[in-house]
């Protein structure tokens, strides 16, 4: 049977699809794409030959059809271009290798670390803070960077989690121009 081939590509596509409605409260995403795979399996293994529609065209054809509002584009430009061509290459490469089983399994085992890398951001943020501040010994903090550290460590972990999210530092670190009142409102820490 050939829904072994099909699946990486409705995988991918659903989750193109969920990218596109991110902006979207995650209760109203998870009602709009709720099924999308499943649907699309039986679709297209009637007839192999039809290709899937573009994902971001696809996702606004959902938001029309709940009565909801269309995305507003955030970035322009060549700059948004590469980061969407990347974003692309990236989903493309993650599916070719989620279809090795050693190559899916070694990304299951670093998933497994990222709250490894939580701690290693929080000692690489907290080193680069005291080193400004001339108050590090090589790579050894020293003292109350100690302190330091233990509260970069708990910002990073709750970073890393989702349970704080620093909305208004997303513009400076990706270089975006901020949007009017909306943008600027959403700055708060939950």
């Amino acid at each position: 049977m050939t829904t072994s081939t099909v699946a990486p590509q409705i995988a991918a596509f659903a989750r193109a699809v969920r990218d596109a409605l991110a902006d979207l409260p995650e209760e109203e995403r998870d009602e709009l794409t709720e099924g999308l795979e499943a649907d699309l399996s039986e679709a297209y293994a009637e007839d192999l030959s039809n290709t899937l529609p573009d994902p971001v065209e696809y996702a606004a054809e959902l938001r029309s059809a709940a009565g909801l509002p269309q995305r507003q584009a955030s970035r322009s430009g060549l700059f948004a271009e590469v980061v969407r061509a990347g974003r692309n290459t990236a989903r493309d490469v993650l599916v070719a290798v989620r279809g090795n089983a050693a190559a899916a399994s070694l990304l299951d085992f670093l998933a497994a670390l990222r709250p490894f890398w939580w701690v290693v951001r929080a000692w690489v943020a907290a080193w680069c803070v005291s080193t400004a501040f001339g108050y590090s010994n090589g790579f050894v903090l020293e003292g109350g960077w100690m302190v330091g550290l233990a509260v970069f460590v708990v910002v990073s972990v709750q970073w890393g989690r989702g349970r704080w999210t620093f909305p208004s530092l997303r513009p400076a670190v990706l270089g975006e121009r901020r949007r009017g009142g909306a943008a600027a409102a959403g700055g708060a820490v939950r």
